[in-house]
């Protein structure tokens, strides 16, 4: 009688990935996560990360960024400036240069850092203080103070 033997080995697991940070490109095309390790290159796997901007504003492109613990993800549309956004992901392939897989995260806070353009003011008045302040096309107040 002929018996077979198998030998497991487990080693030790390789740590996931953990997110740090996220934040917006001045023009608001591009979200860039920001995790503690070294990550492997994003390309083709945009659909598991998820952005909100008030509503799903779908990833269209992951790219490694000049700094490999970075991910950049390209967006259908625009955020604006003062727009709250958030940035989750749903655990798929995304992994760290030393192979440790991506956990799913929820809905993480993304720092808004568009840059505010000038707008036509509809409804706007000086003080007495030096500051212009006004509504802009999307009802959004404001105060510029002039020197």
């Amino acid at each position: 009688m002929r018996t077979s033997h198998r030998l497991l080995l487990f080693g030790d697991r390789v740590a996931a990935p953990v997110y740090v940070s996220s934040t917006t490109n001045e023009a608001g095309t591009i979200v860039t996560v920001t995790f503690d390790k070294e990550m492997a290159d994003p390309t083709g796997k945009h659909a598991q990360f998820t952005v909100n901007d008030g509503e799903a504003n779908a990833v269209t492109a992951a790219a490694l960024n000049g700094t490999t613990t970075k991910i950049d993800l390209t967006l259908t549309n625009a955020i604006e400036n003062g727009d709250t956004v958030t940035v989750a992901y749903t655990a798929g392939d995304v992994t760290s240069s030393d192979t440790g897989v991506l956990e799913t995260f929820g809905a993480e806070s993304v720092s808004n850092t568009v840059v505010a353009t000038s707008q036509k003011c509809n409804s706007c008045c000086f003080d007495n203080s030096n500051f212009f302040n006004g509504r802009n096309n999307n009802n959004r107040f404001f105060v510029i103070k002039c020197l």
